[in-house]
Order: structure tokens, then sequence, then C-alpha cells
């Protein structure tokens, strides 16, 4: 009986099989993530740079805008 539970404990139990398609699935998942990581690191970075930019320049002009002009009829010659 001690055999018994001596096989038991030291057994070696086999892995549940993956198939391909989840290899490939948690593959692709992986890569994705890290994908959008680097890119909302990236946008994180050069929205800095161009609020930097933004808060160093001057103000714009106001610009000046011109007086609606009044439609003139035409005389009609007859």
């Amino acid at each position: 009986m001690a055999a018994e539970t001596h096989d038991d404990v030291f057994r070696l139990k086999p892995k549940t099989a993956q198939s391909k398609a989840d290899i490939t699935d948690d593959t692709v998942r992986a890569l994705l993530k890290e994908e959008a990581e680097e890119r909302a690191a990236r946008t994180e970075k050069l929205r800095a740079a161009r609020l930097a930019r933004e808060a160093e320049a001057p103000a714009p002009a106001p610009v000046k805008r011109r007086k609606p002009t009044v439609p003139r009829f035409r005389k009609v010659a007859g």
C-alpha cells in the first residue's frame, strides 16, 4: 500500500495539451498588447512635446475681420 502512495505522489502528471490555435492566439495577444503599450508611450511622448512647444510659442495675433458688405442690386436696362 505504501508503494501505491509513493507512486501517486511522485508521478509526473501530463500537461494539458494546447492546440496550435491556442498557442498562436496567446502569442498574437501578447504581441498586440506590447504594440499597444509602445503606441501609448509614443503618443504620450509626442503629446508632451506638442504641449511644451505650444506653451513656449507666443499667442497668435487676433484675426481682423472685415465688415460684411451689403449686396448691391444691379439696375436692369430696359
